[in-house]
């Protein structure tokens, strides 16, 4: 969809959402019927009774956003918008409860293929709800927790990231802090997953053990992995024969992103030869 349909779309649904919910059955249907990408502001409860009542309408829409936290209500159930394809739920602070009725909705006839959960500080239970996801959805794609400290809760992902019915192929841990333990657990994905194509580990430390080890695992033939983003890890020069080494040996690897470290003339030279 071109971006002026989207902001059409956005826009239209801002005029709308008031009134309809007070002109009738009929009414709502024919008006929310060719949303397809909804931004929903939600300030208090009437808002989200009155966005939770159109939501249901909207029999066409594929992407979905909310700006405030606490959206999560039975009224909002996923399963009422089954061809709901990305659910960005971004910068909002997702209580407990609020992770768990999400999870319990993409257990049951959920389609989201993308889920944006970035800044949204999970919890070590909230990973371990969707880690249970991770198991078990086939339709679940791309993946984006950036920007949660997930020291404790990376370790419960890659569990589920190693399952042999994981079928996420997109995942995004930018700003993630993660710690040595973090490292040594992506490496058991690299080598175990069979479906993740793209991984985006910007801004976070990765020390010359750590990144060896992750090179190790990305010259293993069964690594699946197409796109690796590295931009901002305080990588050095002292990296780069590791790094060529990927570029030489991994036969699915097509892009390496590498921007925001501090590499000199020598290492680059050294990539460019690779």
């Amino acid at each position: 969809m071109a971006e002026s349909e989207r902001l059409r779309d956005r826009q239209t649904a801002g005029v709308l959402l008031l009134p309809v919910r007070d002109a009738g059955e009929g009414f709502a249907q024919r008006a929310t019927a060719f949303f397809r990408d909804l931004n929903f502001s939600i300030m208090n409860d009437a808002d989200l009774a009155v966005s939770a009542y159109c939501l249901k309408r909207c029999s066409g829409l594929r992407t979905l956003c909310f700006s405030v936290p606490d959206v999560f209500k039975e009224e909002t159930a996923e399963s009422s918008t089954p061809h709901l394809r990305t659910r960005s739920l971004s910068g909002a602070a997702l209580s407990r409860q609020d992770v768990k009725l999400l999870c319990e909705a993409l257990r049951a006839t959920c389609s989201l293929e993308e889920l944006p959960v970035a800044r949204c500080c999970l919890s070590v239970d909230g990973c371990r709800d969707f880690s249970r996801i991770l198991q078990t959805s086939r339709k679940l794609k791309q993946l984006n927790v950036s920007y949660s400290c997930l020291d404790k809760g990376m370790p419960v992902l890659c569990e589920a990231l190693c399952h042999p019915d994981c079928a996420l192929e997109v995942l995004e841990l930018v700003y993630c802090s993660l710690s040595e333990r973090c490292w040594e657990k992506l490496y058991e994905v690299l080598l175990c997953n069979r479906s993740l194509t793209h991984l985006d580990l910007t801004s976070n430390v990765l020390r010359f053990e750590e990144l060896q080890l992750l090179c190790k695992a990305l010259k293993q033939p069964g690594c699946p992995l197409q796109s690796l983003w590295l931009g901002y890890c305080k990588l050095t020069s002292a990296c780069c024969q590791d790094l060529a080494s990927i570029l030489t040996s991994s036969k699915t690897l097509r892009i390496l992103n590498l921007g925001g470290n501090p590499l000199d003339l020598s290492g680059v030279v050294v990539l460019c030869e690779a």
